[in-house]
């Protein structure tokens, strides 16, 4: 897969704010823990702490447990909402977040270029969610920013019974901005997730 680097230049500074791993996943359909997959000899969850580390981003994990971890290196937040998914872990972020801007990456989308984020940074100064959108139309509010404002809504939202993450997109008294993946030269492949053993199988082909 060739670097995402065309389109309008950014500058290469660090970013301010702080990065977060999801990593709550099950691996259900998997049937192995998909954060420690090796893909380019390191586990996949080492790969998205490389994307956020380059970036001048400290990083936290977010994960159901912190036993599964224990062996690496960032700190480990534990979802303060259990069974609330991936908009419970997001809160789990904002809530013990001390910085204005949070950047997302899910373990298990070791594509994504660090340059998204510089992007999602832009973006942000405007908007309190800037969630990505790739060019058949697929939304990506797990590879995004939010702002630590969103923290309440994001709260209201869970009160309510909300668990899908893409809810922030309709929730109140938040200004969410749907970023345009490909007018940034941003590759669809970048936001391809490993779920299932298709999923692996798919990575390794667009790797060759």
């Amino acid at each position: 897969m060739s670097a995402a680097t065309a389109g309008p230049s950014l500058p290469e500074v660090p970013l301010d704010g702080e990065g977060f791993i999801l990593a709550g996943g099950k691996s259900g359909r998997l049937g192995r823990d998909k954060a420690f997959l090796r893909y380019g000899g390191s586990p996949l969850i080492e790969v998205a702490r490389r994307c956020l580390e380059s970036l001048g981003l400290p990083v936290t994990i977010v994960a159901d447990s912190r036993e599964r971890f224990l062996a690496l290196s960032p700190p480990v937040l534990v979802d303060r909402v259990s069974g609330a998914g991936p908009l419970g872990a997001v809160f789990t972020a904002l809530a013990a977040s001390r910085s204005r801007d949070n950047y997302f990456i899910p373990c298990d989308t070791p594509l994504v270029p660090p340059r998204l984020y510089r992007v999602l940074s832009r973006a942000g100064r405007d908007f309190d969610v800037v969630v990505p959108r790739d060019a058949a139309g697929g939304l990506h509010p797990l590879c995004a920013y939010y702002s630590r404002t969103a923290v309440e809504p994001v709260r209201r939202l869970l009160e309510a019974g909300a668990r899908r993450v893409d809810s922030v997109l309709k929730a109140e008294n938040l200004r969410v901005h749907v970023l345009s993946a490909a007018e940034w030269n941003l590759p669809d492949e970048g936001f391809l997730n490993v779920n299932t053993p298709a999923d692996w199988e798919r990575l390794q082909r667009i790797s060759e």
